[in-house]
């Protein structure tokens, strides 16, 4: 029903962790599931005066193409459309965000360079609806975080926390907009641009400019 119900994909990763610890076939249904729960009604209930259409379950070529990077400091990418300048983004994490990523110096944290990934796609797909016209139409990004790519593809995980709350709200963002969104691997090597959007902190944004600028010329200048 997923597919005829768009919204619905990243909405099962409560209710996996749900049937995954029932005991003697009860499941303890918590705030937690009881608020995916409500969102699968809120869908249901809306088929009728929210159809379905059919560019929403299936891809076509793509109108809009760009990659995304995300490490410590930060997530960033770049998007490509045609008849409109190429455009960069980037934002810094907060520093509450850097202290709870997992690390040799930081074993206890609780979030992982995969969770950070995986939020970049969902903020370069929130720029790219904000830039064009996606409805309908499908939204090509590259990652080179193998992780991130596949809980985009499947929807769901079974845990709770940050990656299963940005399956649901990535979800709840397609249905909103109404696009396709076909996310990818890239490998590292290849990936220059994201990653020079990601990481390059330390420039202020005109200087970001003129290094994309001279680096990977457009037959348009790069906008931020």
């Amino acid at each position: 029903m997923s597919l005829a119900m768009p919204g619905s994909s990243g909405l099962f990763s409560a209710l996996q962790v749900g049937l995954k610890q029932s005991d003697k076939g009860r499941i303890k249904l918590t705030p937690h599931i009881h608020a995916y729960l409500q969102d699968f009604e809120c869908i249901a209930l809306s088929l009728a005066t929210r159809p379905t259409r059919l560019a929403e379950p299936i891809p076509e070529l793509p109108s809009v193409l760009g990659a995304c990077d995300a490490a410590k400091a930060g997530m960033g990418g770049v998007l490509f459309c045609p008849g409109f300048a190429p455009l960069l983004w980037r934002a810094p994490f907060p520093t509450a965000v850097q202290n709870q990523l997992v690390s040799f110096a930081n074993p206890h944290g609780d979030l992982t360079n995969s969770d950070l990934e995986q939020a970049g796609i969902l903020a370069q797909a929130d720029l790219a609806t904000e830039q064009y016209d996606l409805r309908e139409l499908t939204l090509a990004t590259l990652c080179d975080n193998t992780t991130a790519v596949s809980r985009n593809r499947k929807g769901s995980i079974t845990v709770n926390g940050p990656p299963a709350n940005v399956c649901r709200s990535t979800s709840l963002h397609r249905r909103h907009y109404r696009y396709y969104h076909e996310v990818s691997h890239i490998s590292g090597d290849s990936n220059s641009m994201a990653d020079d959007a990601s990481r390059l902190c330390h420039l202020s944004d005109s200087q970001l400019l003129a290094h994309f600028n001279s680096k990977y010329p457009q037959t348009q200048p790069w906008q931020m």
